[in-house]
């Protein structure tokens, strides 16, 4: 039977004694997504102030205990396709702060950013039940408060949570899904400026280019 990896259930299977466990990594990953039409997010500074804020390591640790990693590619490790030579989002909160200020977003009084007369806030969207979200939702309220960011989560099930966020004006900021994905790592779907699967917004000319330009190279020896 193949279950999820958690340090319980390797625990069970141990204390059994006559079960054999071979533990394999999935072809997926966990993400949290933006929702690249609100105004604030439309900004790649705040963006990536967003991810350096946010200590996606406790997360996973808190979630997983050693059974997951960050990455910082929309890619598994399990591809052959997946590298870790690329910028990462390290946990720096001086960073973050450095590319609010940046992005003219200025703390108040209350230790909070304001731009033209707007707080800085996210709406976060977390389905339930779901133990990631738990992590997230115990984490990214005091990470966000550091640098200034208003964390406002909205807790509803799965499937209403995807409703929301397959509306083109839906009323969030950001939110957390995960993928299952195929073995030839084509991102057109999810990242090309229209994907099908590209329910976030995201557009990026050069992205396009890249993603049309890797489809015609021929596959690497693996």
């Amino acid at each position: 039977n193949a279950l999820t990896v958690s340090t319980e259930n390797v625990s069970q299977i141990k204390s059994k004694g006559f079960l054999d466990q071979h533990i394999y990594p999935t072809n997926g990953y966990g993400y949290m997504g933006f929702n690249h039409r609100k105004e604030a997010l439309k900004d790649v500074k705040v963006r990536q102030a967003i991810a350096h804020a946010l200590n996606r390591e406790a997360i996973v640790q808190n979630v997983y205990k050693g059974y997951a990693n960050v990455i910082n590619i929309p890619q598994s490790k399990v591809s052959w396709a997946y590298t870790d030579d690329v910028d990462k989002y390290e946990f720096d909160k001086e960073k973050a702060n450095s590319l609010l200020d940046e992005a003219g977003w200025k703390k108040g009084a209350d230790g909070m950013r304001e731009k033209d007369g707007n707080k800085l806030s996210i709406k976060f969207l977390a389905s339930t039940p779901n133990e990631v979200n738990d992590a997230i939702l115990a984490i990214a309220k005091g990470d966000f408060k550091e640098v200034g960011i208003e964390f406002l989560p909205e807790q509803m099930d799965f499937n209403t949570v995807r409703a929301k966020v397959k509306q083109a004006d839906g009323d969030y900021d950001m939110y957390f899904m995960a993928w299952g994905l195929t073995p030839d790592p084509d991102p057109t779907t999810i990242f090309k400026t229209g994907g099908s699967q590209n329910e976030i917004g995201y557009s990026n000319a050069k992205v396009d280019e890249l993603i049309s330009k890797g489809l015609k190279a021929r596959s690497e020896e693996h």
